[in-house]
């Protein structure tokens, strides 16, 4: 057993070979048709693309693999796009990789006959953030060339380096993907080739995402929080959701009111002003007619979310 299956690094995901969560692209809790700038997608994956005037989007194609029904397309009619995922296995500057044993980094890809072509990058390096080069560390960077025949399965193996010191995540990036070309099954594991994707369910993929980010759908008034009215104009509540890495952001989608009743709304602008890893108090502010002490809901007439967001 080596360190990239440590309890005490990677939680639940002590048993799984494949260090990446969602490999699969199973699960896109913010959408499923997105502009081609560089924004989180898929969960737990930031896309983008250089041609500005086309789309990425989660597509219903995949290899005949257990675990995978979809795929990343770049819907644009030239140029190439890039996505990128930041794993929590840099500890102190001590990579959850073993220094000195070899990983093998691989995905599925396939060329749109008459589209775009080319070769894709694998790499892989410790780095100090997403967004933070500095003192990073190059444990793979490799050319992989698909075909134009069907799904291509691309494997890069390496050997892992030592981490420096300042460094905090591991960072799989895949750029160069074609355009109209599709991608999926990405797997990073011990080991000096690719062995059989892992099967996830999509129950455990959605719970392995939400750790990092959690969309909360509210539709035709259901209830999102439950509080107490605090004067004419405040209430508070609580809102709950699954546990998260770090202390998150909360975030409302327009549109939320407070009711007492469900039959009339208070207005109301709502905030978490108090987070915590499983609940944040929402206060509203700026309603009207709300009597102290009464019960009240936060509500959505018609279809709204709130973001809990703990991305790396």
């Amino acid at each position: 057993m080596t360190r990239s299956r440590e309890t005490g690094d990677v939680g639940y995901r002590a048993y799984k070979k494949n260090l990446i969560i969602n490999g699969s692209l199973a699960t896109w809790q913010r959408g499923t048709n997105f502009p081609t700038t560089d924004t989180y997608k898929a969960d737990r994956w930031r896309m983008s693309a250089t041609d500005g005037a086309g789309s990425i989007q989660r597509v219903p194609a995949a290899p005949d693999v257990l675990g995978l029904d979809y795929s990343m397309q770049p819907v644009t009619s030239s140029g190439t796009a890039n996505m990128y995922t930041a794993l929590e296995f840099v500890r102190a500057g001590r990579s959850i990789l073993a220094t000195g044993k070899t990983y093998t980094l691989s995905a599925w890809v396939a060329l749109t006959v008459g589209q775009g072509a080319g070769d894709l990058q694998f790499t892989v390096t410790s780095r100090n953030s997403q967004f933070d080069a500095t003192n990073q560390v190059v444990m793979l960077s490799a050319v992989v060339s698909p075909s134009v025949s069907g799904y291509t399965r691309l494997e890069a193996s390496f050997v892992a380096l030592a981490a420096n010191g300042t460094n905090e995540i591991l960072q799989v990036t895949i750029s160069g993907i074609p355009y109209q070309a599709v991608i999926t099954g990405i797997q990073l594991e011990e080991g000096s080739s690719a062995t059989p994707f892992e099967y996830v369910s999509p129950q455990e993929n959605l719970a392995a995402c939400q750790r990092y980010f959690e969309r909360i759908v509210v539709v035709n008034n259901n209830i999102a929080t439950t509080g107490q009215v605090v004067n004419t104009s405040a209430a508070i509540s609580i809102l709950n959701y699954t546990v998260k890495r770090a202390t998150p952001t909360v975030t409302f989608s327009s549109g939320f009111v407070t009711t007492t009743d469900f039959n009339s709304s208070a207005g109301g602008t709502p905030g978490a002003d108090i987070t915590g890893l499983t609940s944040a108090r929402i206060s509203v502010i700026g309603a009207a007619g709300l009597v102290g002490g009464n019960a009240t809901c936060l509500v959505h007439p018609t279809s709204g979310f709130i973001d809990v967001d703990a991305e790396l």
